[in-house]
């Protein structure tokens, strides 16, 4: 929990597995991050499993800072408030945000289940997979939002974005075992070899490295 700091805030979360953390209130259930206009939240491979939250952001909530969210997994998150502001992570007040080869899946609330955009600024998204998210996958209610060589199931998962370049449109089942909380890409998966080289993570979130085959892979 983060908030209302008067100097520059580097926040950092590297490699950790947050699991059936409840926020017992409101907003945020593994993350509350509200550092200021300045702060900078860097979460690296780090996985989201099973966490709750009222509203707002059943895994992340950011309100103002810029972050930078890279190889995550979220999956089995629930806003269980079941509100018109929910999302896995939902994103508030000003502030850049760069969301690269994440996926999610599986996560649910009464309105958007996957990223919730509410910012002044920019949300970039990027390299990512959105698959079984209720209700939907992406939604922009201000500012600005980039999405681009990313797989989602079908237009109704959007609201408030146009994909651009390199989007994948799938609805069927991209992973080897969800059954059993395996979230690797099937090798069949439209969203294998895919990616955009150019902004792609040198490695995954297993450390291994991501050219493999004739080009990236998303996710």
């Amino acid at each position: 929990y983060l908030t209302n700091s008067s100097a520059t805030v580097n926040f950092v979360a590297d490699s950790c597995h947050f699991k059936q953390v409840d926020a017992n209130s409101t907003h945020g259930g593994a993350m509350y991050l509200d550092g200021g206009a300045a702060a900078n939240y860097t979460i690296t491979k780090n996985i989201f499993e099973d966490c709750d939250a009222n509203t707002r952001g059943s895994a992340i909530y950011m309100n103002t800072g810029n972050s930078t969210l890279t190889n995550c997994l979220f999956f089995e998150n629930n806003a269980v408030g079941l509100g018109a502001d929910d999302g896995t992570v939902y994103i508030n007040g000003a502030g850049n945000h760069t969301i690269n080869a994440c996926t999610f899946a599986d996560n649910a609330s009464g309105d958007d289940a996957g990223i919730t955009s509410n910012t002044s600024g920019n949300v970039d998204i990027t390299n990512s997979v959105f698959y079984n998210n209720n209700a939907h996958n992406v939604e922009r209610r201000a500012g600005t939002m980039t999405l681009t060589y990313s797989l989602y199931g079908d237009a109704a998962d959007l609201n408030g974005v146009t994909p651009g370049a390199g989007c994948v449109v799938n609805s069927t089942d991209q992973f080897v075992d969800r059954a059993n909380d395996d979230y690797h890409l099937l090798t069949t998966s439209q969203a294998v070899d895919v990616a955009n080289g150019a902004t792609s993570p040198v490695d995954d979130l297993d450390g291994v490295t991501r050219f493999i085959g004739t080009a990236d892979d998303m996710g």
